[in-house]
């Protein structure tokens, strides 16, 4: 039977609600970072020729991931949107345990490093989708 965590709310005030806020905007121009270095490598890799891969990356990373608040452009706050981790949690969630199965775990963990499109294996998850427009 799996365990749900429960959801820990608090409040925070003066220096140390600037502190928390500060860290979670480092981590998510982090997260930012490497998602974005991990899209250009794929879009590199698929499409050689394409002009501008990592402008077309961060075209991607902010439609995606930046959704302003219409009254103060403010990011919108309430997570329902796509968003980027505001932790480096499972190094960004490239390392969840989610993702792990029993013969990983009792494999002798590495040393995190930055993920790469060939080891999360994007050119196939292109294909897969570019398949369709192709037929």
């Amino acid at each position: 039977m799996k365990q749900v965590l429960p959801l820990i709310i608090f409040e925070a005030a003066g220096e140390e609600a600037e502190e928390f806020v500060a860290k979670i905007m480092r981590n998510r121009q982090e997260a930012f970072a490497i998602y974005h270095s991990l899209l250009t490598d794929s879009l590199i890799s698929r499409f050689p020729e394409l002009p501008a891969p990592s402008e077309i990356a961060n075209f991607v990373m902010e439609t995606l991931f930046y959704w302003a608040n219409y009254t103060n452009n403010s990011n919108c706050p309430c997570y329902c949107h796509p968003s980027l981790p505001n932790s480096n949690l499972h190094t960004f969630g490239f390392e969840c345990p989610c993702m792990h199965d029993a013969a990983r775990d009792e494999l002798p963990q590495p040393t995190p490093i930055k993920p790469t499109s060939e080891s999360l294996n994007l050119d196939d998850a292109l294909d897969a989708i570019l398949e369709p427009a192709a037929a």
